[in-house]
């Protein structure tokens, strides 16, 4: 077999190696990163959307592993990610105020809406979750603070102490 090689044109012969098949994929997936993060970041594409409409040799799954398994990639992903939120947050505007369809329906206005609050709050529960947490403060016959976190603020609110009598 070696002498086959040996007889054909430099430009015939296989060059195959098992370093070379497995550095290609790593370069696609750099390449594909850099293009998804642009993408996020001024389209509000997401990973799914990227692998599904651009790189349909992209597999969803792996690929999102490829990114969360490394920490400097993963870090970059999260910043376009918060970069998408701030998005989302003038989309969501813009859905109110019907610039972009004035004649859409209000119920499929109030749940494109509500889905992108929903997606803020997993993105960036800090800062756009709608929990509220109550905390009781004042020994007896003090008075009660109580503290109400809500979407991107807190509120400090003074009570009475109510007697049983």
């Amino acid at each position: 077999m070696e002498n086959v090689c040996e007889s054909l044109p430099e430009w015939l012969v296989p060059v195959a190696s098992k370093v070379t098949l497995d550095l290609v994929p790593i370069q696609e997936n750099e390449i594909a990163f850099e293009v998804l993060l642009e993408q996020m970041e001024t389209s509000g594409i997401t990973l799914a959307q990227f692998c599904r409409e651009y790189h349909r040799n992209l597999d969803e799954t792996r690929f999102r592993s490829w990114v969360l398994n490394n920490p400097k990639r993963r870090e970059r992903f999260d910043a376009a990610k918060l970069i998408m939120a701030s998005n989302v947050e003038d989309e969501m505007l813009r859905i109110a105020d019907a610039t972009d369809n004035p004649m859409e329906d209000v119920q499929r206005s109030k749940l494109r809406i509500d889905t992108r609050k929903w997606w803020l709050s997993i993105q960036d529960p800090k800062r756009y979750s709608s929990k509220s947490e109550t905390i009781h403060t004042g020994g007896p016959g003090g008075g009660v603070n109580i503290t109400i976190a809500g979407i991107g603020e807190l509120k400090d609110i003074q009570g009475e102490v109510i007697d049983g009598d």
